[in-house]
């Protein structure tokens, strides 16, 4: 129903199903692992943020892509494996040396560089789709 609705909402829009999936369908299926982080981030309980994060991700990507990849064949876009990835893997990159530098914390600094990397990432993701590639 999820998939079904934002192709609807995308195709009613005018907005291509790549914005839809990367922003509308990630940022609703990430709703709960940031009250989830948030919540323990602000009991104390950093080493479960932490890990919600990155055990969410590492989830993501080696079952919630690899399950369906051995039930059908999944052709990979362009973008996604030119630009999505990179940027995936030099946020990953760059998340770890902010925390390295900062004495292995994550500080209000560090979260507005996130937001302002993801706000860049969002604009010129929808420029590269608008460009067809």
């Amino acid at each position: 129903m999820l998939i079904t609705s934002a192709s609807s909402l995308a195709s009613t829009f005018g907005i291509p199903p790549a914005i839809m999936g990367l922003f509308t369908l990630s940022i609703g299926t990430s709703i709960p692992e940031l009250v989830v982080t948030l919540s323990s981030a602000i009991k104390g309980l950093h080493d479960l943020s932490m890990g919600t994060v990155f055990g969410s991700v590492t989830f993501n990507i080696l079952i919630g892509i690899g399950i369906p990849a051995l039930l059908v064949a999944i052709p990979i876009d362009y973008l996604s494996l030119y630009f999505d990835a990179p940027v995936m893997i030099g946020v990953t990159a760059g998340t770890l040396l902010l925390m390295k530098f900062n004495g292995n914390k994550l500080n209000r600094l560090s979260g507005i560089v996130l937001m302002i990397v993801y706000v860049l990432y969002a604009f010129f993701k929808n420029i590269c789709v608008r460009l067809g590639n």
